[in-house]
């Protein structure tokens, strides 16, 4: 966390509070730019810095989280950031902090209409040796099975961050309504819609791993038996990650990759496994594996073969290649 931008960036806020106080959109206004501030600070990135794709990378990510936790009118809620923030960078302007961004390039329709662009198998490759070289190794265990996560199953972003991990399965309680995995039985399983997935030993084993770093900083050192899956440590606390942060770190990973300029972001990972996973599955199954109408797996079909599914799913998985290291044992 860089405090001297986060003071920065928090100063041009409260000026421009100031200016609008009148204003009878204030309080909406107020909250759609802090919202944009907090993702800056995230990123380390002074508002003197933004460019129109710093702002359509926020603009998308507000729109998925929307999209994640089903949210009426989120095509309205774009609409008002992009006005609100617009407003915002012309005052920026005339107080000469940002006169370089050219805000009629933020492509809103891109956004609300959602083209599904997908990730290459290179680029795939990319994000993991990126997190990889994550210097923090806690932070670096965490996003690594995150994205292994999102990558394997098609799931969304609420869907992995609300996760639970039960140690075996006579831990199991009250699941009715939770996503939760069972190490000792290998399995993950998604409330919602009913899918279970059968996970291969380097995910339960790097799963292992985070725990035990977490129980060693606190509970003296034991795991406990039921617990979420992601978390983040501030100040010598954990809290149970939020979907911003888990947004905003794979933000940060794409910042550093060789795409970054590409009009890429999380929810086209979803997109992107779907895509393969059509190489060799029926849309039919595909439905059933991401949890998706197959109305909305249609718009990924060209022509193609169904074929039957793999009662070991990871067997013939397309990305297994980048989620499992080539040096490891595998059950492939």
């Amino acid at each position: 966390m860089n405090k001297s931008i986060n003071k920065a960036n928090e100063g041009t806020l409260k000026r421009y509070e100031d200016l609008i106080k009148k204003s009878s959109s204030k309080g909406q206004r107020i909250s759609a730019i802090r919202r944009f501030i907090e993702h800056l600070n995230s990123i380390e990135k002074s508002v003197t810095e933004v460019n129109h794709s710093h702002v359509e990378v926020f603009l998308e990510e507000e729109f998925e989280e929307r999209e994640e936790t089903k949210q009426k009118k989120k095509k309205t809620t774009i609409n008002n950031y992009y006005s609100f923030l617009k407003a915002y960078f012309k005052y920026l302007k005339t107080t000469h902090e940002n006169t370089d961004i050219d805000f009629d390039k933020v492509s809103i329709e891109r956004i609300k209409n959602t083209i599904f662009r997908i990730y290459t198998d290179e680029q795939v490759q990319e994000f993991f040796l990126l997190v990889d070289r994550i210097e923090n190794t806690e932070i670096k265990l965490r996003d690594s099975i995150f994205l292994q996560i999102l990558f394997y199953t098609g799931c969304g972003l609420k869907e992995a961050r609300d996760i639970f991990v039960y140690q075996v399965e006579s831990d199991l309680s009250s699941v009715e309504y939770e996503n939760y995995i069972v190490l000792d039985k290998k399995i993950l399983h998604f409330n919602d819609s009913e899918r279970e997935f059968i996970l291969y030993d380097n995910l339960v084993s790097d799963i292992r791993k985070y725990q035990q770093m977490r129980a060693s900083k606190e509970n003296e050192g034991k795991v406990r038996a039921k617990d979420y899956l992601f978390w983040s440590y501030y100040k010598g606390k954990y809290n149970h990650i939020s979907v911003g942060s888990l947004q905003r770190d794979i933000t940060k990973i794409k910042e550093c990759s060789s795409f970054k300029d590409e009009k890429l972001s999380i929810i086209n990972i979803k997109y992107t496994v779907i895509k393969n996973l059509l190489k060799s599955y029926s849309v039919d199954e595909v439905s059933a594996i991401v949890g998706l109408d197959i109305s909305k797996i249609q718009m990924f079909v060209n022509t193609r073969a169904g074929i039957t599914q793999d009662s070991n799913f990871y067997s013939q998985h397309p990305f297994m290649k980048f989620l499992i290291p080539p040096t490891s044992e595998t059950l492939i």
